[in-house]
């Protein structure tokens, strides 16, 4: 659960902790208080794109922090598989900081990750539902979701893709080889030339940088020769006899005529006649050096500018590389193989995409049965909760049809189709629902699929939208039981779901040093009181009004 959450310069908030207990908690405040941009933060936090207008006017950064305890072992193994664990105390903590960069930095537990892990981390720990949830549920496209939750059918339906994407890659090779005779022959005759162009020069990995170097050689041979000559003659051998080997021999000869009477001289005369053999042996690979240019380096010369001329063209046409000239040429004789032999490559590929599509099929017909099967139960479930909402006449149904096409789901179309009032047919959702019939619709869907989720904490943002009364207390005591199993934060306008609330969170915005800044306090008894009275009937609070929240807070603690 969510035990501790920590903003700093986020908007109006210039720094803020909260602590949050077990249970059902609920966060009220006036209007323009700051209420959303706790959710605005939590989403951050859970690695959701922001922008840097989140940052607190003024300033540099910001940053989200928060602790989570109490974390199943399912979620902590699923952790471990993303490379992180609990510390010591089985806790978890999340930070992340936004620059005014449009940067941001991300770590769990201390150590540094991106965001899209955090993302997917902080979704194992906590789920956000929103207004713009319910809107969701307007867009068919997002029903076939919500029952493969319910469904439990990911581990099919991640088998399912895999053949899929098999099949959308056949189809896509077989599309590419079935050409038009003319066009075949058009391009057989163009991919020949390229091939036979490319094979006529014989090219060798490697090679221009080879020639290149040559190239360098024979432009300053006459250079060349003439150092290696003077090193050659200085080193081992010219006409005066006297050489830089010979010097060193002799010397050596010297010091160790004389070693008798000191013996140091032994050892020196050694190293002066290997230096006088090192000498030698330099002398002699130099001039055999000499002889590797040729003895006409003009010819030679003209030989491999040709030769790299003839790179030159065909970089210019197929590759700045002779490596990439190679490339282009396998891919070509691909190509040109796939034309000739065409039909029987249509044929091999059409078998493959027939193999693939008997197991995504197989494996779809599984997603279909679990889908109709969970479709009725989930209609009982919702229905069930519906009819404790305040909307007993409700017809719900789950609408499970066979598209005729292979999908990235599958081969089902899936609409949620609802009557709201007896005598009406049933209707898709979107056609039909109202502000306060989505917010209990999805509160009911969520309720069903909570005991198919691990997240130790659900955030409901402002889910009494269009709705009051008799039904705010019934969606109350509704997220009260789903607190039963998890952590239950609420964000709320309703009197009646705050007086429902284990424990109460006051929002509210102060000036300081000539800004305005918001503050989350724990109210108390007498607090939750008046704070209720205000919600029931605006700033003046009268002794009916208190009468009536002390009531309701107390009639509530029944449930």
């Amino acid at each position: 659960m969510l035990s501790s959450l920590h903003i700093e310069n986020i908007a109006v908030i210039r720094s803020a902790d909260i602590d949050i207990g077990k249970g059902f908690t609920v966060l009220t405040g006036e209007t323009g208080a700051g209420k959303s941009i706790i959710i605005d933060s939590i989403n951050f936090l859970m690695g959701n794109r922001t922008g840097k207008e989140l940052i607190r006017n003024g300033e540099d950064s910001a940053l989200v922090s928060a602790v989570f305890t109490e974390i199943p072992q399912n979620v902590l193994d699923r952790f471990s598989e993303l490379g992180f664990s609990a510390d010591e105390n089985g806790e978890m903590f999340l930070q992340r900081t936004l620059n005014i960069d449009g940067k941001s930095q991300v770590k769990i537990n201390g150590r540094a990750c991106t965001a899209s892990i955090l993302k997917d981390v902080a979704g194992m720990l906590i789920n956000i539902h929103g207004q713009h949830d319910s809107k969701y549920l307007l867009e068919n496209k997002y029903h076939i979701d919500i029952l493969d939750s319910f469904a439990e059918n990911e581990k099919y339906l991640t088998e399912y893709k895999e053949y899929y994407d098999k099949m959308n890659e056949v189809a896509l090779k077989i599309k590419e080889i079935q050409i038009s005779e003319g066009e075949k022959e058009r391009l057989t005759e163009i991919l020949t030339y390229q091939i036979k162009d490319i094979d006529n020069a014989k090219l060798k990995k490697g090679e221009e940088e080879q020639l290149l170097a040559r190239e360098s050689v024979l432009r300053n041979s006459e250079n060349i020769s003439k150092q290696i000559r003077f090193c050659y003659k200085a080193l081992y051998s010219n006409d005066k006899g006297v050489t830089a080997s010979t010097l060193a021999r002799k010397s050596a000869d010297a010091l160790k005529s004389v070693s008798d009477m000191i013996p140091d001289f032994k050892e020196m005369s050694e190293k002066l006649n290997n230096f006088a053999y090192e000498m030698e042996e330099i002398a002699i690979s130099a001039k055999e050096c000499v002889g590797d240019i040729s003895l006409d380096p003009l010819l030679e010369l003209n030989e491999v500018q040709s030769r790299l001329d003839v790179i030159y063209k065909l970089k210019r046409k197929y590759g700045s590389t002779v490596e990439e000239i190679l490339e282009y040429r396998d891919k070509r004789a691909e190509e040109l193989d796939n034309i000739t032999r065409s039909e029987e490559k249509t044929e091999e590929l059409h078998r493959e995409y027939n193999e693939h599509r008997q197991k995504a099929e197989k494996i779809s017909n599984v997603i279909t049965r679990n889908r109709i099967r969970a479709a009725e139960m989930l209609e009982t479930a919702v229905c069930e909760c519906l009819t404790f909402l305040e909307m007993p006449k409700v017809k719900f149904k789950v609408l499970v049809e066979d598209c005729g096409r292979f999908t990235s789901k599958g081969r089902d179309e899936v609409v949620f189709m609802l009557s709201a009032n007896p005598g009406e047919p049933l209707k898709p959702l979107s056609k039909i629902a109202s502000g306060g019939e989505l917010s209990r619709i999805m509160l009911a869907i969520k309720s069903v699929l909570r005991e198919k989720e691990s997240t130790g904490t659900v955030v409901f943002d402002e889910v009494d939208s269009g709705v009051s009364g008799k039904t705010s207390q019934k969606i109350g005591i509704k997220l009260k039981q789903t607190a039963e199993s998890c952590q239950v934060v609420c964000i709320t306008h309703s009197a009646q779901i705050a007086a429902l609330a284990d424990e109460h969170l006051y929002i509210l915005k102060r000036e300081r040093n000539g800004r305005v800044e918001t503050e989350v306090k724990l109210l108390d008894y007498e607090a939750r009181i008046r704070e209720i009275a205000r919600i029931m009937g605006g700033q003046d609070i009268t002794e009916v009004l208190l009468t009536g929240a002390k009531e309701l807070i107390d009639t509530s603690k029944k449930y």
